[in-house]
């Protein structure tokens, strides 16, 4: 996301930005998701500022942050554990104190621990990097086919 302008202007392929490409999927219905990323990408309000332009209020405190900065730190160290599954358990229910109504989370490693049915309510999980991968695809199927037709 930081270097996306100058990598694009580098090379004279398709590139695509894991936000606009997560804001692409992240129905509309939805206004007020909970962010969970690391510290440098919060602090550069990258989700934050794209979201504010299409009018999606983005939640994110210290509080949170803090409780994802723990999470990141055990699955770092001991990997899925039951400690670590507490954790997420306890941001998943923060959010839901918070009347989140969905999360965007940035963290590949933390994909496989994100369940959506830990707290009262279920909210829906937009998985950055699976965002990015579904958009991988779609250009990539959209690219063959003009390409085929282009041929024929």
């Amino acid at each position: 996301c930081l270097y996306f302008d100058y990598i694009s202007k580098l090379i004279h392929i398709p590139v695509l930005n894991i936000v606009t490409e997560t804001l692409k999927l992240l129905s509309n219905q939805f206004k007020f998701p909970a962010l969970l990323a690391n510290e440098n990408i919060v602090n550069r309000s990258i989700y934050q500022n794209e979201l504010n332009t299409i009018g999606i209020n983005v939640f994110h405190d210290d509080v949170l942050q803090n409780k994802v900065n723990e999470l990141i730190i055990s699955v770092k160290q001991t990997g899925i554990t039951s400690h670590s599954k507490k954790i997420w358990k306890n941001i998943y229910n923060y959010c839901e104190e918070k009347n989140c109504d969905s999360i965007i989370s940035d963290f590949a490693e933390l994909s496989i621990l994100m369940d959506n049915k830990v707290g009262k309510n279920v909210l829906p999980i937009y998985d950055t990097n699976d965002t990015l991968a579904i958009s991988c695809i779609k250009n990539y199927l959209n690219v063959e086919s003009h390409f085929y037709k282009k041929a024929l």
